[in-house]
């Protein structure tokens, strides 16, 4: 049993110190004659804060059999950004792995070459954010009145919560490796179901305050995923310089959604936003529903987006606001009420595929990935992000010819006009949500090891091995913009590229 205990202190000092003057009569003396300037309101200011953690720890691990594990741990942290009664928290930590392989009852189970199993539950601390629990007072808005009368005071910009405590995350998870079949087959899967209580977040205020909001524990959010990894030796080589083939595999799936928020959270919630549930997610998309496109060849606009211009989406009444702002059905009009929840921001699952080929001093690595994912077209609201495009000249997207006109009554796409009227609808809407899954070539490496029987006729390099690799060679893919991975406002894709290389040792 091995054992062992600790303390940390840390503490970090903040000092600034700036001032600032203008009309000076030559530049002569740069920064070093400031006073010299004759600005009618020369600036000065100062700054200093400091911010202190310190931690006790303890852990403790015992082997039995030499098989099983157990570990156990515990700390006891604080910091001194939190209210007085909320400075420290405590983080337990418990982990147990068993190689049941290694039993002897299941040594007589000949396909299984290794297995062991394992689970854990641990809790973390978080302190790292931008604010503190504690009210904090400028003076950077005093009033003028007249020319030079400045009558300075203070006030708040930042609002106190004497309730600000640690957040904090607690995570349970479970897997298995494996091996079968002599190594032939071999890999792991793993679960996990992570807590995060008392989340710290921006919660803002209801309008008509003279801060915007202040930072607190805004609720409990969950992520529950899996990860799954496989490598297969499809062929061995049945000499040094022989054949040989493996292939490796790996998926992963994961959901962050709200399980609770706080009733401060819940005040300033959209009424179209589920509270807590699966369907809370942490990183929803919020929209509206398209029901096509309005041609005008049926006459006249759908009685609930009255003076719509031909070549417009239409959006589905789907919901109203009664009298206290509550949602109700359909009330015959377009409004914020409509909005929904029409995606996730998180990819559906990622997943990667590698290849590697053996054969004499000969090796190929040939790795794919890709990632299952919803995103909004980068032609969305094409009368901002086309003309940002090509306003510095940039690539603009090839969609004029697509688009709906008096000249072009079969177009797919809609106007480019901004009728003022229902834009602010039909944009952020269902029709530019498109399928942005995509299969990548990520790296393809064919390489070469000189023998070592080639190098034994000279003293100078002990190995060497020359490759040649490719990333980013190819990618398939259904999204319209220029890369599936960048951000609509990037429009640098990822760019290919061959690399020569000589590794030798000496």
């Amino acid at each position: 049993m091995n054992a062992i205990a600790g303390y940390t202190y840390q503490q970090s000092d903040w000092e600034g110190f700036n001032a600032g003057n203008q009309n000076f009569l030559s530049d002569a003396t740069l920064y070093y004659s400031i006073q010299s300037g004759q600005a009618d309101k020369p600036t000065v200011g100062s700054s200093k804060s400091q911010t202190t953690w310190a931690s006790y720890f303890a852990r403790a691990i015992y082997t039995y059999n030499g098989n099983i594990t157990l570990q156990a741990s515990v700390r006891r942290d604080g910091s001194s950004i939190f209210a007085d009664n909320k400075k420290w928290g405590y983080f337990p930590a418990v982990s147990a792995g068993w190689v049941l392989s290694d039993e002897s009852w299941m040594k007589s189970i000949k396909p299984i070459s290794f297995f062991k199993v394992r689970a854990g539950y641990g809790e973390t601390g978080n302190s790292s954010f931008q604010s503190a629990a504690f009210a904090l007072y400028s003076s950077s808005m005093s009033a003028y009145f007249g020319t030079n009368n400045i009558s300075s005071g203070l006030v708040l910009s930042r609002a106190a919560n004497p309730d600000l405590t640690w957040e904090t995350a607690g995570e349970i998870n479970a897997g298995v490796d494996f091996a079968l079949f002599n190594n032939r087959l071999s890999g792991s899967f793993d679960y996990y179901n992570k807590t995060i209580r008392n989340l710290i977040a921006f919660v803002p205020y209801p309008s008509g305050f003279i801060i915007n909001g202040v930072y607190g524990n805004a609720g409990k959010t969950r992520s529950t995923g899996y990860e799954f990894s496989l490598e297969s030796k499809n062929i061995r080589a049945n000499s040094p310089n022989g054949f040989s083939w493996s292939t490796n595999i790996n998926f992963s799936h994961y959901l962050n959604y709200w399980v609770q928020r706080s009733d401060a959270a819940l005040k300033v919630l959209a009424k179209y936003e589920v509270p807590s549930g699966k369907k809370a997610l942490f990183s929803p998309i919020f929209g509206y529903v398209a029901d096509g496109l309005f041609t005008g060849r049926s006459g006249t606009a759908p009685a609930h987006m009255p003076n719509m211009l031909p070549g417009g989406l239409i959006i589905s009444d789907i919901h109203g606001y009664d009298a206290n702002g509550n949602l109700i059905g359909p009330d015959g009009k377009i409004t914020d009420a409509d909005k929904t929840y029409i995606g996730n921001n998180d990819p559906q699952y990622n997943f990667g595929f590698g290849n590697t080929f053996r054969y004499g001093g000969f090796d190929l690595n040939i790795y794919l990935s890709g990632v299952k994912q919803k995103r909004w077209s980068p032609i969305a609201d094409g009368r901002v992000s086309e003309s940002g495009m090509d306003a510095f000249g940039f690539n603009a997207m090839p969609t004029d010819g697509q688009r709906w006109s008096i000249q072009n009554t079969s177009g797919t796409l809609p106007t480019a006009l901004n009728d003022g009227t229902y834009n602010a609808y039909q944009n952020p809407s269902t029709y530019w949500l498109v399928d942005a899954s995509y299969l990548r070539a990520r790296n393809i490496t064919l390489g070469y090891t000189v023998p070592t029987g080639v190098l034994a006729k000279q003293k100078l390099f002990s190995s060497v091995r020359v490759s040649f690799d490719a990333q980013n060679l190819f990618t398939i893919t259904k999204y319209p913009g220029l890369d599936p991975e960048l951000s609509t406002s990037n429009f640098y894709p990822l760019v290919k590229s061959y690399v020569f290389g000589i590794n030798a040792t000496f």
